[in-house]
């Protein structure tokens, strides 16, 4: 076990520290304790931090601070500085420290907070390869990153991550985020991440690398749906579903046999055909004991096809819905009747 040393510093609470708690206050309470602000903070090397802290209650006056310092480093009142409230770790050789707050001497009314150097990834990664957004919306990435060997998702409350879009007129980031913004217009984007450090320097996978950790991935945008166009095959129907589906009445198809192949495009509102490789398509009947919908794989063409089967004569309604969203953003959902005549 590291033999601790301790250090003591003594200085009164009237030294003119932002968010520091007054010399005096009104009432003339008697001192109860401190609290830090925080009870662990991060830090940059030679990045002075403010050891903020509070006395309770407020009214509390005549009175003085004592800061004890500890680590477990010989020597260690080398590696750090303190100057009016300000801390500021100078060496890697002690990457933590503890620091006590006393109030009068009297160990009853203290409180301690941790100091450590900030440990930054030494890969980065984002959660996917490929990420899909709809036109005119937000996809939030993930960013991991490796610390002490563990894959960690790295948060912007924590890490200075900064992005960058390869096509902003298309995909725009907002950066001290990992929100990427779509424009409206069609197209991808390549999104690179680099992380900086509290003076602004890139991040490196190494003090002696050469060149900056980043992380990048491809974004691409899914067009806003407009209206579906389907085939009832064998029927010789062919249909142009609205997204307003919240019409009293739908069209009604006749079909004469007790199985039909539903295929189904989607489309913008520019006529652009959506690729559905980015969309997932979803049709289920609303009366099962009439009839029931069953996938089928994929067209060459990308329309993508189910059966309709009927168990019995009547009339079925068919409700499509997919992963794409309309103009409005709302979910798209197409509705018509299939009705089984003898």
């Amino acid at each position: 076990m590291k033999k601790s040393f301790i250090y003591l510093f003594f200085g009164l609470i009237c030294m003119v520290m932002p968010l520091f708690v007054a010399c005096t206050g009104t009432g003339g309470t008697d001192v109860q304790g401190v609290r830090f602000y925080q009870s662990e903070y991060e830090v940059d090397l030679n990045t002075p931090i403010n050891l903020n802290y509070m006395i309770y209650p407020n009214t509390a006056k005549d009175y003085n601070v004592t800061f004890v310092f500890e680590a477990d480093y010989p020597n260690f009142q080398q590696l750090y500085t303190f100057k009016d409230g300000m801390f500021t770790i100078t060496s890697k050789l002690a990457p933590e420290f503890r620091v006590s707050a006393v109030i009068n001497g009297d160990s009853t009314k203290s409180d301690t907070c941790t100091i450590k150097l900030k440990k930054y990834p030494t890969k980065l990664s984002f959660g996917k390869e490929n990420y899909k957004v709809n036109a005119g919306g937000v996809c939030i990435l993930d960013l991991n990153g490796v610390i002490d060997n563990k894959d960690i998702l790295l948060l912007t409350t924590n890490y200075n991550i900064e992005l960058v879009s390869s096509n902003p007129s298309v995909l725009k980031v907002e950066q001290n985020s990992l929100a990427v913004i779509s424009t409206g217009l069609s197209g991808s984007a390549t999104i690179q991440a680099r992380v900086k450090d509290a003076s602004g320097n890139y991040i490196k996978a190494t003090p002696y690398a050469t060149t900056e950790l980043f992380a990048e991935t491809t974004l691409t945008v899914v067009d806003n749906v407009d209206y579906a166009l389907a085939t009832l095959e064998g029927e010789d129907e062919f249909l142009k579903l609205s997204t307003d589906y919240t019409q009293v009445e739908y069209n009604t198809y006749s079909i004469t046999s007790n199985s039909t192949k539903l295929g189904i495009s989607l489309f913008s509102a520019e006529n652009k055909y959506i690729n559905n490789s980015g969309v997932q398509i979803f049709v289920s009947s609303a009366n099962p004991s009439v009839a029931e919908v069953i996938k089928l794989a994929d067209g060459s063409n990308g329309m993508q096809y189910f059966s309709i089967n009927f168990k019995t004569y009547g009339t079925a309604r068919i409700e499509i819905t997919s992963t794409a969203t309309d103009v409005n953003g709302n979910p798209v959902k197409f509705i018509f009747y299939a009705s089984y005549i003898k």
